[in-house]
């Protein structure tokens, strides 16, 4: 055999330069860098989300309960969740609950700390906040601490509750 590389060697070679010239290119691991249009656009879905929750908290201690209905988005994919079960599946089932409360002649004093807003898009956010809400009415009364997270969404020029889940705050044990 001729001196220089051996047929498979070249080959292999031959395979190897083919498929880094057709492979796409690696991900940077540095992030693409966020241009200032976008970075108003991320602020602002942040502000409008953090005046939902503002409003949302306001209106059940004023007792605006059409205002606060109007909070809820009216789409298929509306669900409500409080502590891991499913209280609300969608906007009819929700606004009857506000109905309900209303009747009860209820205040809904609800304080929002926290707020966190990750813009999905022009027209959605995720959010999560600390909740505390005091729910009194004049046969009873009961308190919750947790959080607040969920699923924001613009329509109509403007924002939404598509999604929200409240928990409790974990209890523990005294030391």
């Amino acid at each position: 055999m001729a001196k220089g590389k051996h047929p498979v060697k070249k080959l292999v070679a031959g395979l190897a330069v083919l498929c880094a010239a057709c492979a796409p290119p690696a991900p940077s691991a540095e992030p693409r860098a966020v241009t200032e249009a976008s970075a108003i656009d991320a602020n602002s879905v942040r502000e409008d989300v953090e005046i939902l929750l503002r409003e949302w908290s306001a209106t059940g201690a004023e007792g605006r309960w059409e205002d606060l209905k109007s909070l809820y988005a009216d789409d298929p994919d509306f669900a409500w969740i409080e502590d891991g079960a499913v209280a609300y599946q969608d906007h009819v089932a929700v606004i009857a609950g506000v109905d309900r409360v209303a009747a009860m002649n209820a205040v809904i004093k609800t304080e929002i700390g926290d707020i966190v807003v990750t813009p999905l898009s022009a027209d959605a956010a995720a959010f999560r906040s600390a909740v505390s809400i005091g729910f009194v009415t004049p046969d009873f009364t009961f308190n919750f601490a947790g959080a607040f997270t969920g699923v924001a969404i613009a329509r109509d020029g403007r924002w939404r509750f598509l999604q929200g889940h409240l928990s409790k705050a974990c209890e523990t044990a005294a030391n």
